[in-house]
């Protein structure tokens, strides 16, 4: 008898669950997403964590600038002391916790120029050609004999 109240007892506090999960959209999509200075991965990216606080979100997308801002992930209210105890050991199903950011990357100078000529009916002018970097001449960096 009290083997099964242990076991009944043990079912019951060790079946609650709570996933937390920070989805990153942007427009346009595609975006390299940086979690506190850690890659996770492509935007639209659900990424779990397990702890509230501000954290650190950068966003990389080619042509576009790099966008940073704080996000504040603030705990909901199943997450206070001392309900998180119940909604942490002793509720007997997952609880989701999504917090959602929106972010727009905005095109670079030479992106939006582009876009502009198009938009006239100019065509795209053409890509830049890549330059040498300094010190590459087959004369430079010998000595005279």
């Amino acid at each position: 008898m009290q083997f099964r109240m242990f076991l009944a007892f043990s079912v019951l506090v060790l079946s609650g669950c709570v996933e937390r999960w920070l989805l990153v959209r942007t427009d346009p999509p595609g975006a390299r997403v940086f979690l506190d200075g850690r890659d996770a991965g492509q935007a639209p990216a659900r990424i779990p964590f397990q702890h509230y606080g501000t954290r650190e979100l950068l966003l990389r997308l080619p042509g576009h600038e790099s966008h940073s801002q704080m996000v504040e992930v603030s705990a909901p209210w199943y997450e206070w002391f001392p309900i998180d105890l119940l909604a942490e050991h002793a509720w007997p199903w997952t609880l989701e916790d999504e917090h959602v950011v929106d972010a727009v990357l905005r095109p670079t100078d030479e992106e939006r120029l582009r876009a502009e000529l198009i938009e006239l009916g100019k065509g795209a002018p053409p890509a830049p050609s890549p330059q040498e970097p300094p010190g590459n001449d087959a004369g430079e960096g010998r000595r005279a004999p």
